[in-house]
């Protein structure tokens, strides 16, 4: 097969997306109806009809939308801080072997720890607060950030640094020119992993720990007995993580078109 053939099968592949994700959302939504009439009409199971009207209450609600703004804040604040400290502290640790080798222990004692597990300690420094949904993403975004720049770091190119610094290019030089560069690809994809788990880190911030925003009037709605607007808060919320995760796509193939391995996604 040619590489003409296979580049037309990815764009008709690519067109029929949208159609095929419609057709798909249709069907679930036609499976929800015959669901909430039928084995679930006694349970707390919204039909579609009042899914959408709860929903276009929610829109018109001002309130809604400063719990969704102060969510994406949350989240984006805390992605914005762990992007910077992941960054800078693993330009660090990949360009120094003592420091690698002294914190490569700690690193892996703690990057499983769920942001879940230090809520409590969190919530008692700073309350429910949106202080303490930023820590809570900071924490659970910054090490794959970490994780990613330090290999990035360490698979530079030798030859390349060694060129650079016979060149008389100092230790600040070559990291900006030769190193972050080249560990561009790692970091991009750090960010976007990170990016993924932050906007799920402030909604459970504030359903579990009851910080302002999305998560808390998710509680509220739940405590009250508002199951249609508890399900459209739902829909609500894995439509803007889809956005989130479009967004965090879109941005990586922005940041690195120059990079091969965003190059090869787009056939020739």
């Amino acid at each position: 097969m040619t590489v003409t053939h296979t580049a037309t099968r990815l764009r008709r592949a690519g067109s029929s997306g949208p159609a095929v994700g419609t057709a798909a959302v249709l069907a679930c939504l036609v499976l929800w109806e015959l669901a909430a009439r039928g084995p679930l009409e006694t349970a707390p199971f919204p039909t579609v009809g009042a899914l959408v009207t709860s929903l276009l209450g929610l829109l018109a609600s001002t309130s809604f939308w400063s719990s969704l703004g102060q969510t994406l804040t949350t989240a984006l604040v805390g992605l914005a801080l762990a992007t910077g400290g992941g960054i800078l502290l693993g330009m660090l640790l990949g360009s120094v072997e003592f420091a690698y080798r002294s914190t490569r222990l700690i690193i892996e004692i703690l990057k499983p720890i769920p942001p879940i597990v230090i809520m409590p300690l969190v919530l008692l420094l700073l309350g429910p607060s949106t202080e303490m949904g930023v820590v809570l993403v900071f924490y659970g975004c910054l090490w794959p950030i970490l994780i990613q720049t330090i290999a990035g770091v360490r698979d530079a190119d030798p030859v390349l640094v060694d060129t650079a610094r016979s060149f008389g290019f100092g230790t600040v030089q070559r990291a900006v020119r030769i190193v972050l560069p080249g560990a561009a690809a790692f970091i991009v994809t750090g960010v976007r992993i990170a990016g993924s788990a932050a906007f799920v880190i402030a909604v459970v911030s504030e359903l579990v720990g009851g910080a302002p925003g999305i998560g808390r009037a998710l509680f509220v709605a739940q405590g009250a007995g508002l199951y249609a607007d508890m399900y459209a808060l739902v829909v609500v919320m894995g439509t803007v993580g889809l956005f989130f995760h479009n967004g965090l796509r879109a941005l990586e193939r922005r940041a690195l078109h120059w990079h091969p391995s965003v190059r090869g996604e787009v056939a020739p």
